[in-house]
C-alpha cells in the first residue's frame, strides 16, 4: 500500500495494489512456512518504499532507512542481493546528478566530493552494519561457507542447476509460469498490462521496474534456478502496476464500467479462491491425515522406518514413534532387513528422486516385494479443488503418503 502510495501519490492504486499482494497465492502460502522467503520480501519492499524517497527527495533520512531496510532483506536471506544492483546503481546516479546540478560543476574535484557525500556514505555504512550484525561475520569461516551455499559452482546449486536447468528460454517460461502459479493467470495478467499502463500514464513508475529486472538478471539467472518461492520478490512489484491498472478501470465511463468491474471482481475474486484453495489444502495435507491414520490404528511406540527427511512426513516423533531413518547410502534389501521396523512411511516429495537400482527396489518394496503391504495411501484434498486444481500447492506440500505396514506385525 506504501509503496503504490509514493510512486502514485493515490489512494486508489495503492488500495488495489495491497489487495492484489493479499490476494497472492505465493505470498499467503509461503507465509505459513517456517522459512525465510516472506520475511525477505517484507524487507525488501520496505527497502523499495524508501529507495523512491531517495529518488524523489534525496533526504538523509531516505538514504539511512534504505541502508538499514537493504541489510535487513540481503542479512534476512542473501539471494535478494541481485535486485540491489541496479537499484544502487540508480540511487548513486540520481544522487550525482542532483549534486552536480546543485554545484554547478562537473569537474573530477566535484565528482569526487558527491560519491564521498555523507548520505552516500550513511546508506552504505547502515547498510553493511545491519548486515554484520545479522550474520556474525567474527566466525569467518561459517561466513564463508555460508556464501558458498549460493555460488553455481557449488554442489547444493549445481544439483538443482542439473535438474531443472534446461536453458535460459526454459528458465524464464519457469519464471513466468511460477508467477502465474503465485498470482492466479487472471491476477497476473492484470499486472503484465499494469506494465505497460503505469509508465505509459506516468513515466516516473517505470522506475520501480529496476528492482525487478535487477533481480531477475543478477538472482535468478546466475543460479539458473527458479522455484515459486524464488519469484516472490517480483510479487509485490507486479502488485503495485496492476493496482495502477485497477483504479484507472473503475474511473472509467458509466458504459465502459458495465464490462471492467465484472472483470475486476473476477480477477480478485479468482485471486481470493486461489489462495484459500491453497490454505484449504494446507489444513488437508497429507500429513495430517496420515497422523490421524497412525493414532487410530497404531499402538505407540511402534518402530517406523523411513528414507525421507522429517520434513516431508508426519511428526512421528510427536506421536510417540520410534524413528529409524535409513540413510540414502544404505537405502537397500539388507538395511531394511536388519532394522526390519515394524512400519515403513514413504514421501513422494522424497523418493522419487532416487533413480537406478534403488528405484526399482523401493516400487518392488511399495508392491509387496520385501514382505510390507500397503496399509494407507492418501493425499489432502480441497472442497475448491475441482474449479481451482491442486498443482498449484505441491511444492513442499501435501505429498502423497504411502504406509506400509510389515506382513504379520500385529
Amino acid at each position: 500500500y506504501c509503496l503504490a502510495l509514493r510512486l502514485c501519490g493515490e489512494r486508489g492504486p495503492a488500495r488495489f495494489a495491497a489487495l492484489l499482494a493479499a490476494c497472492s497465492f505465493g505470498l499467503v502460502l509461503y507465509a505459513h512456512m517456517g522459512n525465510l522467503d516472506v520475511p525477505h520480501c517484507f524487507w525488501f519492499v520496505l527497502s523499495l518504499y524508501f529507495f523512491l524517497g531517495v529518488l524523489q527527495r534525496g533526504r538523509l533520512f531516505d538514504y539511512v532507512a534504505f541502508g538499514l531496510s537493504a541489510g535487513c532483506a540481503i542479512g534476512t536471506k542473501e539471494g535478494i542481493i541481485g535486485a540491489y544492483v541496479l537499484t544502487c546503481a540508480a540511487i548513486y546516479a540520481a544522487h550525482l546528478r542532483r549534486e552536480l546540478r546543485a554545484s554547478g560543476s562537473t569537474g573530477l574535484r566535484d565528482l569526487l566530493a558527491a560519491s564521498l557525500d555523507r548520505r552516500l556514505l550513511a546508506l552504505v555504512g547502515s547498510m553493511l552494519i545491519v548486515y554484520a550484525v545479522s550474520i556474525n561475520p567474527f566466525n569467518w569461516s561459517g561466513f564463508l561457507e555460508h556464501w558458498k551455499l549460493w555460488l553455481p559452482s557449488q554442489p547444493r546449486m549445481a544439483g538443482f542447476q542439473e535438474r531443472f536447468f534446461e536453458g535460459y528460454l526454459d528458465l524464464f517460461r519457469r519464471i513466468a509460469l511460477d508467477l502465474r502459479y503465485a498470482m492466479g493467470w487472471p491476477a497476473l495478467a492484470l499486472c503484465v498490462a499494469g506494465l505497460f499502463y503505469a509508465p505509459w500514464r506516468r513515466r516516473w513508475s517505470a522506475v520501480l521496474l529496476l528492482p525487478a529486472l535487477s533481480y531477475v538478471l543478477f538472482s535468478i539467472v546466475p543460479a539458473k534456478y527458479a522455484p515459486m518461492r524464488f519469484v516472490l520478490p517480483l510479487v509485490p512489484i507486479l502488485a503495485v502496476f496492476g493496482g495502477v491498472l485497477a483504479s484507472r478501470m473503475i474511473r472509467v465511463r458509466p458504459a465502459a464500467r458495465l464490462l471492467t468491474v465484472p472483470l475486476l471482481a473476477f480477477v480478485f475474486g479468482h485471486a481470493f479462491l486461489h489462495s484459500l484453495n491453497g490454505d484449504l489444502i494446507l489444513v488437508n495435507d497429507s500429513r495430517y491425515l496420515a497422523e490421524e491414520w497412525l493414532r487410530d490404528n497404531v499402538e505407540s511406540p511402534a518402530r517406523i522406518g523411513t528414507f525421507s527427511t522429517a520434513q516431508y512426513l508426519p511428526r512421528l516423533a510427536w506421536l510417540g514413534h520410534r524413528v529409524e531413518r535409513i540413510p540414502e547410502e544404505e537405502i537397500g534389501a539388507p538395511a531394511l532387513r536388519e532394522r526390519s521396523p515394524d512400519y515403513l512411511v514413504l514421501s513422494s516429495l522424497y523418493y522419487p528422486r532416487f533413480g537406478g537400482e534403488r528405484r526399482d527396489w523401493i516400487e518392488g518394496l511399495i508392491a509387496g516385494d520385501e514382505g510390507y503391504r500397503e496399509a494407507w495411501r492418501g493425499r489432502g484434498h480441497s472442497p475448491l479443488e475441482r474449479w481451482m486444481g491442486h498443482r498449484y500447492a505441491l511444492a513442499d506440500v501435501n505429498p502423497e503418503l504411502i504406509i506400509l505396514e510389515r506382513s504379520g506385525h500385529e
